[in-house]
């Protein structure tokens, strides 16, 4: 399985997970680090580097919500979940899969958290995990 992971530090992201598709990608991941900088006041100093965990949901949330309407492979959406509603949110946008990186590092029992919550819901709505994927989203004809 091949798995391209997608940086969001382009101009539309859709572009680069429609050339990963029709490379021979299996999946996408959406989305890795987003460029950054940092002021250090006491060193009068700039730092640049990557922007990841809780910051970047929004965006990473948006680059799955376009991706899911223009390619036919699965998406694992990434960067910023730390509940299972952001995990649900990922998947009514378009994830197949959540990955959870920085939030697991500082919770270690969030993974479980999250899945009961997604099972939670899923017994409320009386839905699949299948028919949630992409439910609030519309692939583009």
């Amino acid at each position: 399985t091949l798995i391209a992971k997608l940086s969001p530090n382009v101009s539309d992201i859709t572009q680069t997970g429609i050339a990963a598709e029709k490379a021979g990608a299996d999946i996408l991941c959406a989305v890795n680090t987003f460029k950054g900088a940092y002021f250090d006041w006491e060193k009068m100093k700039f730092y640049k580097g990557g922007v990841s965990g809780k910051m970047i949901f929004p965006m990473a949330l948006r680059s799955v919500f376009e991706l899911y309407k223009k390619v036919s492979i699965p998406i694992i959406g990434i960067g910023g979940i730390d509940s299972g509603k952001k995990a649900l949110e990922m998947i009514l946008a378009g994830a197949s899969a959540v990955g959870i990186g920085t939030a697991a590092v500082i919770f270690p029992d969030l993974v479980a958290k999250i899945c009961h919550e997604i099972y939670q819901f899923m017994e409320m709505e009386n839905k699949s995990f299948i028919s949630l994927i992409g439910k609030m989203n519309e692939k583009e004809k």
